[in-house]
């Protein structure tokens, strides 16, 4: 893992760090050093680590500013008590994790920011009335995997066919003031290359997140 951080924040200072993507690390479980490490990055905001091999995160990292995880393709099926302290996280992803009991999902109620969930692949997504009941259980989520409360689905691209473009504005959403343009296509480069199909979601539910926000300023 720290060798993969290395590559991604070299010359950049920890807590100017924004984002991560370690899908390319193997591993059963994260040990203490690897989330101290992790929680050294306090303003991180993004964390990607799909397809890794986790079954265990009881040392998942207290990452207070994070906004965005994405976790699917592990082999978790519970125990997600550690990620009810990311108190601002807003998109979370658990797809093609083994998950098929509600009560797994519990201990995220308390994620009161959360509004994008994505079970995509998941044995509990194959249960009747299965987005009613996760809708019911977080009262303030606007989306299941991708689907609104009414089935619609979101952040679909304008009638006018303008997906290059949008998808374009939203590549990124992580970068902070005075980071150039250059500098975030050179980031984007290097920390969007996951092969799943889970990275769609991520910028639909990025979508929705910043609509919200949007919401809230006017």
């Amino acid at each position: 893992m720290e060798a993969l951080i290395k590559i991604q924040t070299q010359g950049i200072q920890n807590n100017e760090v924004y984002e991560l993507v370690l899908d390319k690390w193997r591993g059963n479980s994260i040990s203490l050093s690897e989330k101290a490490l992790l929680e050294s990055f306090v303003n991180l905001e993004f964390l990607s680590m799909t397809g890794c091999g986790l079954k265990d995160i009881s040392n998942f990292p207290n990452l207070r500013n994070l906004t965005t995880l994405d976790i699917c393709d592990n082999r978790l099926k519970s125990g997600f008590e550690p990620l009810s302290k990311l108190s601002n996280l807003s998109s979370l992803s658990l797809a093609g994790n083994p998950i098929s009991d509600y009560t797994a999902l519990l201990p995220l109620i308390s994620l009161t920011s959360l509004i994008g969930l994505d079970f995509y692949g998941c044995p509990i997504a194959e249960f009747p009335d299965f987005s009613k009941k996760i809708f019911e259980m977080f009262e303030k989520l606007e989306a299941v995997n991708n689907l609104d409360k009414f089935g619609k689905e979101i952040g679909l691209s304008s009638e006018d066919g303008d997906t290059d473009e949008d998808e374009s504005d939203l590549e990124g959403f992580i970068v902070k003031d005075g980071q150039s343009d250059e500098d975030t296509s050179e980031t984007d480069e290097d920390s969007f290359e996951s092969e799943d199909a889970s990275q769609s979601l991520k910028r639909h539910f990025q979508e929705a997140l910043d609509e919200n926000k949007k919401l809230k300023t006017e």
